[in-house]
């Protein structure tokens, strides 16, 4: 089927068109879509929708085994609750080490952008292997617990916990 769509086109056109489309394809999945849309003018989401995405992504991350911390940092981690109808949910997931868990991890976040994606929910969503990257962020940003199996957060952060 391609092979007829590309067929007409010079070899250099035929090489950058699929690469050009499924990269795009990649980027509207895989990234931040309603992230950057927020930031325009038109923009706004009732916070509730929000709200709603992150209860039920929280009770989802708490029920998968092979993650032991999940935080919301930026207005969230500060504010401890969406505050506007301009927010955006900065989630951090934790996964356990293994390569089992690394490709977990990777099919649960395209899982996750999916949904967000779907639901107009601006979704900051990246998975790290230690809480210590944490500690990159800004050292004055609160952060929100989702998950915290062993209290490694509470206890590592809890000059920037929340309540």
């Amino acid at each position: 089927m391609l092979f007829i769509f590309f067929s007409g086109l010079t070899w250099s056109l035929a090489i950058f068109y699929p690469l050009f489309v499924s990269h795009t394809i990649n980027w509207i999945f895989n990234t931040h879509l309603w992230v950057c849309i927020r930031y325009m003018k038109i923009y706004k989401r009732d916070p509730d929708a929000l709200r709603s995405f992150l209860k039920k992504a929280s009770s989802k991350l708490n029920s998968k085994a092979w993650v032991d911390e999940a935080v919301c940092i930026g207005s969230i981690g500060d504010k401890g609750d969406v505050s506007s109808w301009r927010s955006d949910i900065d989630l951090r997931i934790f996964f356990k080490p293994g390569f089992i868990n690394f490709i977990r991890m990777n099919f649960y976040l395209i899982y996750l952008r999916t949904w967000a994606l779907f639901t107009i929910i601006p979704l900051d969503l990246y998975a790290y292997d230690d809480i210590e990257y944490l500690s990159r962020f800004k050292s004055n940003e609160g952060i929100k617990i989702i998950k915290d199996v062993n209290n490694r957060i509470k206890n590592r952060f809890s000059d920037r916990v929340m309540g």
